[in-house]
């Protein structure tokens, strides 16, 4: 009994470095919103003076900001259901069912938990980046058409 108390005090100092690793960031960026660019240049750690309350009002009121809102949270809403829906199938298939190769299966599905999802949203973002699926209905009219194959002289 005396080791597991003596175990607590350190699980909850690592938490609350974790804790502190994850939201002092967040914290710095919302405040950095209340500066201008000229007080975040002069001093990045400080905080506002004055208060730039515009910044956030500005941003509310753009109708870019909540396109873009509305596309994260489509793309966000459409990925977790497809994982969960998918994932249960899967899990559920691998843990009743023995078959040839269940093993494979289910250790690429492990590994794929090793892989940064960030690597692969990079890729996924460079393949698709001159598809209409990133670009909005004013930006593909004004970009300049790709060439299919290079020019030789």
């Amino acid at each position: 009994m005396r080791s597991k108390n003596a175990v607590m005090p350190l699980t909850y100092l690592v938490a609350i470095v974790i804790l502190g690793i994850t939201v002092v960031p967040l914290l710095f960026v919302f405040v950095d919103g209340f500066r201008s660019t000229g007080q975040i240049n002069a001093s990045p750690a400080g905080l506002p003076d004055p208060w730039v309350w515009s910044n956030y009002s500005t941003i509310l009121t753009s109708a870019p900001f909540w396109q873009f809102l509305g596309n994260s949270t489509l793309i966000a809403v459409v990925a977790t259901v497809l994982a969960v829906v998918l994932g249960s199938m899967a899990g559920y298939a691998l843990s009743r069912y023995e078959f040839r190769g269940r093993e494979g299966i289910y250790t690429l599905f492990v590994s794929g938990l090793l892989f940064p999802l960030g690597v692969a949203a990079l890729r996924c973002t460079c393949c698709c980046s001159g598809s209409a699926c990133l670009t909005t209905s004013s930006a593909s009219r004004s970009r300049k058409p790709r060439s299919s194959s290079p020019s030789r002289s």
